[in-house]
């Protein structure tokens, strides 16, 4: 039974029980002949509403009460409803970032993919223009009476006469032999540095990063042989090469292309035949070339830090115990170089050279790293290299319109 039915069943309990046991209790004998006392009835009236009120207001206490049991009774409903909810969302939450963590997931996998496809596609392109180039080279091997086309010519470059004076006219008759050459050869070459720079350009502009785009160029670099970095070495020299040279700086394309098998150094090898004297030569120049990288990078970062700097250092060539060389500068775009005790140091000989040819030698070397395989114009009417003989040591002086530096791999 609810409070509602017990309320009606006190309420009306009440109405019936108290008039009887009023008249009871009074003796009240009733008939419908007999005259009201209205005495009697005002007395009971004010002990009827007296009573009645009091427990009427005590059945609103109860009431009262139980209402507010109901309704404690509905907010634990609630409040097991909204902990409920609560428990739903803290769920749908989860479920939520389970999902967003498996679409990260299924987007990290897909771009994965996409890249993976697009290096498929990248490498299957690049290796496609490898095989072209191995083939077009193949051809031009097969129909040249040399044993190699490039080789042959390579010997017609070398054949010709190379004045002996200042570097930079030696530089530009160098580009005069090969420019002769290439118009009787134009249609064969032309293809070749075409397909040459379109490869190279293919993978700068490719949307990998700069590493894997030296990593690739690597590749191509291990296939060229000596002569035909003589043939790339000259085209970018001139007007139809002049696109290809900034990529060639860029990746470093001729690192294994030094200075001696240039036309414009064949006049210092034309009377040495001992391939141990050559070998020399070769060793001596990637020592210097280390050495002066490594003082000019220590240079720069030296500068950065202390601005103004004054920089020397001096260190033995290790194959010719008694020669000690020294590098100089005070400005980025200045270099002292000093040979001490260039007579007794032993090393001449072995290069197959007297003093005057070696510092002629050494000037042209200087010029060709720090200049010409760099492209860098000078005005023929100033001397960026000077040489001179100082206390029986030679010192080379340099000094350039911008930073002096080397090409070397962007790794």
């Amino acid at each position: 039974m609810n409070s509602e039915k017990i309320i009606k069943v006190v309420l009306w309990s009440f109405i019936l029980i108290v008039p009887m046991v009023t008249a009871f209790f009074w003796q009240v004998n009733f008939s419908l002949s007999t005259t009201i006392d209205s005495g009697k009835w005002g007395t009971f009236g004010d002990f009827f509403g007296g009573v009645l009120g009091s427990f009427w207001a005590l059945c609103g206490v109860g009431l009262f009460y139980v209402a507010l049991k109901e309704q404690r009774a509905d907010f634990k409903t609630n409040q097991k409803a909204l902990i409920a909810q609560v428990e739903a969302l803290n769920l749908q939450t989860k479920e939520f970032e389970a999902q967003r963590d498996e679409l990260q997931l299924t987007r990290e996998i897909f771009n994965e993919q996409a890249k993976t496809l697009k290096q498929q596609r990248l490498e299957s392109t690049y290796f496609s223009l490898l095989n072209l180039y191995n083939k077009m080279k193949a051809d031009l091997n097969a129909g040249s009476e040399e044993p190699g086309y490039f080789k042959g010519l390579k010997n017609e470059l070398f054949a010709a006469e190379v004045i002996n004076k200042l570097p930079l006219e030696n530089h530009n008759r160098s580009k005069e032999i090969y420019l002769n050459i290439f118009y009787k050869y134009k249609d064969e070459l032309a293809q070749y540095f075409r397909l040459v720079y379109r490869i190279i350009k293919f993978i700068d502009d490719s949307t990998i990063s700069d590493s894997e785009k030296f990593r690739y160029i690597k590749i191509l670099r291990s296939q060229l042989s000596e002569p035909e970095m003589v043939a790339l070495n000259y085209n970018s020299l001139t007007d139809y090469g002049k696109n290809s040279y900034q990529l060639i700086l860029r990746y470093n394309l001729l690192k294994h292309f030094t200075c001696t098998s240039k036309i414009e150094f064949s006049m210092h090898f034309d009377s040495v035949n001992n391939t141990h004297v050559v070998a020399n030569i070769h060793r001596l120049n990637e020592w210097v070339t280390s050495f002066v990288e490594e003082f000019l990078i220590d240079f720069e970062d030296r500068e950065k830090q202390d601005g103004f700097v004054e920089h020397k250092v001096s260190r033995h060539i290790p194959f010719y115990d008694a020669s000690i060389m020294g590098l100089y500068s005070e400005y980025s775009n200045q270099l002292e170089i000093t040979i001490p005790q260039i007579n007794t140091s032993g090393m001449l000989p072995t290069l197959g050279m007297c003093i005057d040819d070696f510092a002629q030698y050494f000037k042209n070397f200087l010029y060709d790293s720090f200049f010409f395989s760099r492209y860098i114009d000078i005005d023929e009417r100033l001397d960026f290299v000077k040489d001179s003989m100082d206390d029986n040591s030679l010192v080379f002086k340099v000094e350039g319109n911008r930073k002096l530096e080397f090409t070397t791999d962007m790794e």
